[in-house]
C-alpha cells in the first residue's frame, strides 16, 4: 500500500500548492503523480482485501476535485485580467490615433 499512500500524499501536496497558487509545483507534483499511476501496484503492494483501499481512493477523488476547483477559479480569474488588459490597450490604441 505504499503506492497508494504515496498518492494520498501527492495530492494533498498538490491541494496545498493550488491554494497558495503555486502553478509550477502543482504541475511538478502532478508529473509524479501520473508516474505513480502509471508504475501501478506491484503484486507485493496489492491489499489481500482491496475494498481496503477504497477509503484512500475516494479521498483522493475528493482532494482532486477540490484542485481542480481551484484551478477553474484561478483561470477565470486570469482570463478575465486579460480581458481587461486588452480593452485597455484597444482603449490606448484609440487614444493614440485620435491624438
Amino acid at each position: 500500500m505504499k503506492n497508494i499512500a504515496e498518492l494520498l500524499r501527492l495530492t494533498e501536496e498538490m491541494l496545498e500548492a493550488s491554494r497558495s497558487t503555486d502553478w509550477d509545483l502543482l504541475t511538478n507534483l502532478q508529473q509524479q503523480r501520473e508516474q505513480l499511476f502509471q508504475s501501478g501496484l506491484s503484486p507485493a503492494e496489492m491489499p489481500t482485501e482491496p475494498k481496503s483501499m477504497l477509503p484512500t481512493l475516494r479521498k483522493v477523488l475528493l482532494l482532486n476535485h477540490e484542485i481542480t476547483s481551484i484551478a477553474r477559479d484561478e483561470r477565470r480569474h486570469r482570463q478575465a485580467q486579460l480581458e481587461v488588459l486588452h480593452r485597455s490597450r484597444r482603449a490606448a490604441s484609440c487614444y493614440e490615433k485620435l491624438s
